[in-house]
C-alpha cells in the first residue's frame, strides 16, 4: 500500500525553492518579486511611493492612510500560515492579481532569516519568523506624532541593483488616471462570478453584496436583480443561479466605458506614444454568460535603449518575455505571444519599448502573475510598430550631419582596440581591427569600408599620436617558423637554399595565408603543443615556399602539410597552387590537406560576408566547384574570426590529425643517447675535478689575500671612476668591456 503524504500550502513559503514556486518565478528573481510587491502595495495605498535600498535590505515608503488593524492583525498579515484573503479576487483595473504578495514578502523571514519592520498608524513593529509559519513581534516602538503613510523595511536580504529595477519601473509608470469605481458584472463569466460569491462571508445577502460592490447596482437596481433571491446569502447561490444573476445584472446596468478604466498617458522622456483599446470575451465552463473585459494597450518609445518594460495595470511583469531589435526586424515573444515587425530602426541609440495593458482582469499562466497576452497581441504589435515608425521619423528629423569614414574610424578605434584585445590581454591583427570597426561605418553610412583606406587612416592616427596602437600585429612577407627553437627563416630562394631541417623537431606544417595570425597561435602555444611549424607567404605561395615544401617532404621524416586561407576565390587558388602541378615544376610529391576557411563553415559561424565587387571572373579551385558562383561575388576573411574563435577553429582541425607528441624512432634515439652521453659525462667529470682541487676554496682564499691597495679599487665609486677614465680613451667601447679590463688588471698585479 502506498502511503499518501500531505502538507499544508503555507509550508512552501518556508524554503527558497518553495517560495519561488509560490511566487511563480526562478529563485534568482525572488528578491525582485518581493520588492515589486511592496512597491505595488505602496502605490495602491498612496499617491506617491519611494524605494530605498543598500546591499543588505530595502525600504518602501508611501504617503497613504496606513495599514489598519491591531498589532496582532498586522502581524497576521505578515505570517505565511494564514488563509489566502485578498481583495484581488474582485476584478478591477488595479495592480496585482493573486493576493499572494504579502505572503511572498513574509517568506523572506523564513528563507533569508530576515527582519521586517512595519511603521504605520503611530507605531513600529519589528517581525521575525516564528513557529508554525506565524510571524512574531520582537520589538515595538511608538512613532512621532504626525508621521503619515507606511514604511516597510526588510533587513537581511541580499540586494543587487538589478533586483530593484522592477520596483523602480513601477514607480516610473505611476502616472495618469486610475479607475476609482466599483467592479462590474460584465467583467465576470459564470465560473468566476460563482467563485466570487462563494468567497463572500456568511450573513452577507446577495442584495447587500451587489449594492456595495458593483458598478451601477444602487439599492433599487440591486433589488430588481435579486428579486428572486430575497434574503439569500450571496455564498449560497448555485452556478446556475449565479449565471441568472449575471444575465439580470447586465440587463439593468451598463458596461464601464474604456475611458473610465484609466490609463498612464504621456511619460517623461518619450519619443512616441500609441494607445488602442479592445474587449476580450471569455466563456466559462459552466453557464452561458461570458466575461467582457475591456482593455487599453499603451506603447511608448523611450529616449534611451537601457531597458524594455512590459507592464499590466502599471506594474512591470516579472516573467519570461523579450523585446529584441534585430538587423531588419523587431521581435517580441513570451507571455503567450510571438510576433515580428519587419521594420529596421536605423541609428543609435535605439529607443526602449515600454508596453502597458490596463484591464480589470488579466489571465495568468503562473503563480508569478505572468500574463497571457495572446488576446491583446494584435494591439500590442500594432502599437509597437507605430511608435517605432514615429521614433524613426523623429530620429531622422534630429539626425546630425553624417560623419565621414575617417571620423567614424577615429571615434571607434580605442573602444574597438579595448574590446578585441580583451582589455590588452590578447593580441590582434590589423584585419581583425578592421572587421570590428567596419560594421559602424556600414550602419551609419550604409556603405562598406575599404581596407586600404582603413589602413591609411590607422597609419595617420598612429602618426598623430606618436605611437602604435597597443597589442596590434602586422603582416610581414613570407617566413617559416620552427615550433620549439623559434627559428625564423625568410621565404626567399637564397635563404631556402641554405636551409636545413632540424632533426625531429616538428612533424606538421601549417601554411597560413596571413602571417599576422602567427603570434596569436604562438601565444596559445599551438606550434609547441602540436609539433607544428608555421609557414606564410602573405598571399599566393611563392617559389621559395613551394621549394621548402618539397624539401621537407623529401627529408625522410614523417610530415603532414595543412593549408589555411580566406574563403574567397584567390584563397582557394592558394591551396590549388600548393597541391597541383605548375609550369615550373611537377605536382607536389607530398599531400597537402585543405583546412579552409570553407564558405559553408564561415556562413555557419555567422562571420561577416563581404561583397568585393570584382570586375572580372575569378579563378576558383576545382575542389570548390560547388561554391564557384558564390565565390565570384562573396568573400569571408580569416580575420573575420575573433582571436578566441580562430584558436578554437584551428584546434578542432588539428585534433583530427594529432596522434600524440613527436618522439623519434628507436634507432635515432640510440644514436642521440650515445652522442650526448659523452657530453654529460664530460660535465660530470669536470665537476668532480673541481671538487677534488677545491677550486672554489682557492678562489676565495686568493680573493682574501688581494693587496689592500688593489682591493680599494673594488669600491663602487672608485671602480666607476676607473671605467670612466678607460672609456675616455676608447669612447666606442662598451662599459662592461672596460670593467673586465680593470678587474683583470687587479688579478695580474697580484701574480
Amino acid at each position: 500500500m502506498i502511503t499518501i503524504f500531505k502538507r499544508e500550502d503555507w509550508t512552501l513559503f518556508q524554503t527558497r525553492e518553495g517560495l519561488a514556486q509560490k511566487a511563480g518565478t526562478p529563485p534568482a528573481e525572488l528578491v525582485s518579486v518581493m520588492i515589486k510587491e511592496l512597491v505595488d502595495n505602496a502605490l495602491d495605498a498612496g499617491a506617491n511611493a519611494q524605494l530605498e535600498y543598500d546591499q543588505t535590505g530595502f525600504t518602501v515608503i508611501d504617503d497613504g492612510q496606513g495599514i489598519p488593524g491591531t498589532d496582532q492583525e498586522l502581524k497576521e498579515l505578515f505570517s505565511i500560515n494564514r488563509p489566502l484573503s485578498s481583495s484581488k479576487i474582485v476584478r478591477k483595473p488595479s495592480r496585482g492579481a493573486l493576493g499572494n504578495g504579502l505572503r511572498v514578502v513574509a517568506g523572506a523571514m523564513w528563507v533569508y532569516s530576515a527582519r521586517i519592520t512595519v511603521e504605520t498608524k503611530g507605531r513600529g513593529l519589528t517581525l521575525q519568523a516564528g513557529e508554525n509559519g506565524k510571524a512574531r513581534i520582537i520589538d515595538r516602538a511608538e512613532l512621532e506624532q504626525g508621521q503619515q503613510g507606511t514604511r516597510v523595511t526588510v533587513i537581511g536580504v541580499p540586494i543587487e541593483h538589478t533586483d530593484v529595477i522592477p520596483g523602480l519601473n513601477a514607480i516610473e509608470l505611476n502616472h495618469g488616471t486610475t479607475y476609482g469605481g466599483k467592479t462590474s458584472l460584465y467583467w465576470y463569466n459564470t465560473d468566476s462570478f460563482h467563485a466570487l460569491l462563494k468567497s463572500v462571508p456568511e450573513g452577507v445577502t446577495l442584495h447587500k453584496f451587489l449594492s456595495s460592490n458593483f458598478d451601477g447596482c444602487t439599492g433599487t437596481t440591486a433589488g430588481h436583480i435579486t428579486a428572486d433571491y430575497h434574503g439569500r446569502d450571496a455564498n449560497t447561490l448555485s452556478p446556475a443561479e449565479a449565471d441568472n444573476v449575471l444575465q439580470l445584472g447586465r440587463e439593468h446596468t451598463k458596461q464601464v466605458t474604456e475611458r473610465r478604466i484609466g490609463k498612464i498617458g504621456q511619460l517623461p522622456g518619450q519619443i512616441a506614444y500609441s494607445k488602442s483599446k479592445g474587449v476580450y470575451t471569455g466563456q466559462g465552463v459552466k453557464g452561458d454568460t461570458p466575461e467582457e473585459l475591456p482593455y487599453i494597450v499603451e506603447v511608448w518609445a523611450m529616449s534611451q535603449y537601457e531597458r524594455n518594460i512590459l507592464a499590466v495595470n502599471k506594474t512591470p511583469v516579472i516573467g519570461d518575455w523579450n523585446f529584441h531589435y534585430g538587423e531588419k526586424e523587431f521581435t517580441a515573444w513570451g507571455c503567450s505571444m510571438f510576433f515580428e515587425i519587419k521594420k529596421r530602426f536605423k541609428g543609435k541609440p535605439k529607443p526602449a519599448i515600454w508596453v502597458n495593458v490596463t484591464t480589470p482582469h488579466m489571465k495568468i499562466t503562473t503563480d508569478g502573475k505572468e500574463p497571457d497576452l495572446e488576446p491583446m497581441q494584435s494591439e500590442i504589435k500594432a502599437g509597437i510598430e507605430q511608435v517605432i515608425k514615429a521614433a524613426h521619423r523623429e530620429a531622422n528629423k534630429a539626425k546630425p550631419a553624417k560623419r565621414s569614414q575617417r571620423e567614424i574610424i577615429t571615434a571607434e578605434v580605442d573602444n574597438a582596440v579595448f574590446k578585441i584585445s580583451k582589455g590588452g590581454a590578447i593580441n590582434y591583427t590589423l584585419r581583425q581591427l578592421f572587421y570590428n570597426i567596419r560594421p559602424a561605418v556600414l550602419e551609419e553610412l550604409e556603405r562598406n569600408l575599404d581596407y586600404n583606406y582603413f589602413c591609411q587612416v590607422i597609419t595617420d592616427i598612429e602618426g598623430e599620436r606618436g605611437e602604435d596602437l597597443p597589442n596590434m600585429l602586422r603582416d610581414d612577407r613570407g617566413v617559416f617558423l620552427h615550433p620549439h627553437d623559434g627559428q625564423e627563416t625568410p621565404l626567399g630562394t637564397a635563404a631556402i637554399e641554405k636551409y636545413s631541417r632540424p632533426e625531429y623537431q616538428f612533424n606538421k606544417v601549417l601554411y597560413i595565408e596571413k602571417r599576422g595570425l602567427f603570434q596569436i597561435l604562438k601565444e596559445q602555444q599551438i606550434p609547441q603543443r602540436y609539433d607544428l611549424a608555421l609557414m606564410s607567404a602573405a598571399g599566393y605561395a611563392n617559389r621559395a615556399a613551394r621549394d621548402l615544401i618539397d624539401m621537407l617532404g623529401e627529408s625522410g621524416e614523417p610530415i603532414q602539410f595543412f593549408c589555411v586561407h580566406d574563403a574567397d576565390a584567390s584563397g582557394t587558388m592558394i591551396y590549388q597552387t600548393l597541391t597541383e602541378a605548375t609550369k615550373a615544376r611537377g605536382a607536389r610529391q607530398v599531400q597537402i590537406i585543405d583546412f579552409g576557411l570553407h564558405p559553408a563553415e564561415a556562413l555557419e559561424m555567422g562571420l561577416q560576408v563581404e561583397k568585393p565587387g570584382l570586375s572580372k571572373t575569378q579563378a576558383v579551385a576545382q575542389s570548390y566547384h560547388e561554391w564557384a558562383d558564390w565565390l565570384q561575388s562573396n568573400r569571408v576573411e580569416l580575420d573575420a574570426m575573433p582571436p578566441e574563435l580562430f584558436i578554437d577553429w584551428i584546434e578542432d582541425k588539428l585534433s583530427e590529425y594529432h596522434t600524440g607528441k613527436l618522439i623519434p624512432p628507436a634507432d635515432y634515439l640510440k644514436g642521440y643517447a650515445e652522442s650526448n652521453l659523452a657530453g654529460f659525462l664530460r660535465e660530470e667529470i669536470a665537476e668532480q675535478i673541481k671538487r677534488e682541487l677545491q677550486i672554489d676554496d682557492r678562489i676565495e682564499e686568493r680573493f682574501n689575500e688581494l693587496h689592500p691597495e688593489h682591493l680599494e679599487r673594488l669600491d663602487i665609486s672608485v671602480l666607476a671612476q676607473s671605467i670612466g677614465q678607460a672609456l675616455e680613451t676608447d669612447p666606442a667601447a662598451h662599459w662592461e668591456t672596460k670593467a673586465e679590463q680593470v678587474l683583470k688588471s687587479i688579478v695580474e698585479l697580484e701574480q
